[in-house]
């Protein structure tokens, strides 16, 4: 339901990027190597807040 990916080709001279989408409606896209590591731990976050990914039980109330 959360997907994460990444292209980062072997050639240094070329840009990473990357795209976190989820089911939910969260969408969002880097580019440059300092945001795709931001993006990478946005997606990790979401993975644990995200209403469709985690269950409701136990959940700190928002």
């Amino acid at each position: 339901m959360a997907w994460l990916r990444i292209t980062a080709p072997p050639d240094w001279t070329v840009t990473p990027s990357g795209r976190s989408w989820c089911a939910c409606g969260h969408d969002q896209s880097a580019t440059g190597r300092a945001a795709v590591t931001v993006l990478v731990k946005i997606h990790e976050q979401h993975r644990t807040s995200c209403p469709l990914l985690s269950p409701l039980e136990g959940r700190a109330v928002s």
